[in-house]
C-alpha cells in the first residue's frame, strides 16, 4: 500500500517483485492504466510474462495517425506478444 501522492508507475518494482515471487507461476498480470509505461511493459515481457492493460487515449497531436495506421499498430503488437510466448 502507498500514499495517494505516488504515482502507480513509481511503486511497481517492489510490488512485482514481491508478487512474482510469491506466485511465480503467474503468466498474464493485469493492472489499472498508472501501470501502462514503456519500462514495465518491458520489464513484464523480459520476465516472459504479458501485460494486461486497459485501453488508454493516445497522447499525441491529432494528426499524429490515421485510424488505420492505429489499427496496424495494435495488430502488429499482439503479433509480438504471441511470438514473445511461443
Amino acid at each position: 500500500m502507498t500514499s495517494g501522492n505516488i504515482h502507480d508507475s513509481v511503486a511497481f518494482d517492489k510490488l512485482y517483485e514481491k508478487v512474482t515471487e510469491r506466485f511465480p507461476q503467474i503468466e498474464t498480470l493485469t493492472m489499472d492504466a498508472g501501470y501502462k509505461t514503456p519500462w514495465i511493459c518491458k520489464r513484464i515481457f523480459d520476465d516472459r510474462r504479458v501485460p494486461s492493460l486497459p485501453y488508454k487515449r493516445p497522447m499525441r497531436r491529432k494528426d499524429f495517425m490515421n485510424g488505420l495506421n492505429m489499427y496496424m499498430t495494435n495488430i502488429w503488437t499482439l503479433l509480438s506478444v504471441r511470438n514473445i510466448k511461443a
